[in-house]
């Protein structure tokens, strides 16, 4: 009755710690860890792109060179 709040509350407040400063730059720095590998993983996605196509037209040409060797 002291505190206003139920029992349960109380209880729970009692036993579940607070959070501190240290989780709560925990929990940021996991978010932006989060963000910089989301990045850093789209960035692979298009660079492995850009050298697919890049490997793709070189074959064309080798091909393109070798059949007019051919003729």
């Amino acid at each position: 009755k002291r505190e206003g709040i139920s029992v349960a509350e109380l209880v729970r407040r009692r036993v579940q710690p607070a959070a501190n400063e240290d989780e709560a730059m925990l929990v940021e720095l996991t978010a932006q860890l989060r963000r910089a590998v989301e990045d850093a993983h789209k960035s692979a996605e298009q660079s492995l792109a850009e050298v697919e196509a890049i490997l793709l037209e070189l074959r064309q040409k080798r091909r393109a060179s070798a059949r007019r060797r051919a003729a």
